[in-house]
């Protein structure tokens, strides 16, 4: 490695580990690796991703069982629909889907080329339908 090189990471160790990250990517794809870029999120979906975050510590609050059960189950839902974005019910929106999983913790969503948008989460619906009471 480089002297100009070894100062450069060495002021990298400085900075928020998200922007080491970052760093690190360019410099592999600068080098020829094949690691994928970073998706860049829009304020919604962070603001969705936060939202999901605050549901599950509410959850983990009360069990955390019950919230790993939970982030479990959205993580095997969003798989299977990344695999077969089409298999939800269409709505009255023809660009929605309804997710028809039991139980539903991914209520709604829109598939497009590639893309899987989640419209509704509800965690605290039953396999029945029926929303849970605290």
């Amino acid at each position: 490695m480089t002297k100009l090189l070894d100062e450069a990471v060495e002021a990298v160790r400085l900075l928020p580990a998200d922007d080491q990250d970052d760093i690190a990517r360019a410099i592999m794809q600068l080098a020829g690796s094949d690691i994928a870029a970073p998706v860049v999120l829009s304020d919604e979906e962070r603001e969705a991703l936060a939202d999901l975050t605050s549901i599950l510590d509410f959850i983990a609050d009360r069990t955390p069982q019950g919230a790993a059960r939970v982030q479990t189950r959205i993580r095997a839902v969003t798989d299977l629909l990344l695999r077969y974005p089409l298999a939800g019910a269409v709505t009255d929106d023809p660009t929605i889907r309804r997710n028809t999983t039991t139980p539903p913790p991914l209520n709604f969503y829109k598939a497009t080329d590639g893309e899987i948008t989640i419209h509704a989460v509800d965690p605290a619906r039953e396999p029945s339908g029926k929303v849970r009471s605290e």
